[in-house]
């Protein structure tokens, strides 16, 4: 199941919400193919509430994610290269994510705290270091350590 159809399996995100799992919905790609859905639909004869495209189910899982306190994570959609979403443009995802429910604070904090709890840094939390991982005494997550950082090396 992509993770726009999320809206859709109530069990699977109360899965979600008991394990405390972030959940990251890219919008910008979305936002791009809105047009090519909406048209593709048209031409299937999908019409009213069943012609639901990508960026409809992303909003519909958004807002039902958001509800249940699944911590919601900035994701950049974003391709190497001049793609049709390079690293840099995604700024006007904010503005989906305040039109979808979160406050503007909320929407900026899902780019660093969010993002960095998803990682398991435990950022904000009294007593951690983000450069040493969940833990003061512990190594950063797999994910982020670096080979060229002796400090994190495994």
């Amino acid at each position: 199941m992509h993770v726009t159809e999320l809206y859709r399996d109530d069990a699977l995100i109360n899965t979600i919400v008991q394990k405390k799992l972030p959940i990251m919905i890219t919008i910008d790609d979305l936002v791009g193919l809105d047009n090519g859905d909406k048209r593709l639909l048209a031409n299937l004869g999908v019409t009213g509430d069943k012609a639901v495209t990508r960026l409809g189910m992303a909003e519909l899982t958004f807002k039902k994610l958001l509800k249940a306190g699944v911590p919601l994570v900035f994701g950049s959609g974003a391709v190497a290269g001049d793609g049709s979403f390079p690293h840099g443009k995604q700024a006007d995802q904010f503005a989906w994510m305040v039109r979808w429910g979160m406050t503007p604070v909320q929407a900026l904090q899902s780019t660093f705290i969010a993002s960095a709890n998803a990682l398991q840094l435990q950022l904000g939390e009294p007593g951690r270091d983000p450069q040493k991982g969940s833990s003061p005494t512990s190594s950063p997550s797999p994910a982020i350590r670096s080979r060229t950082s002796p400090r994190w090396s495994a």
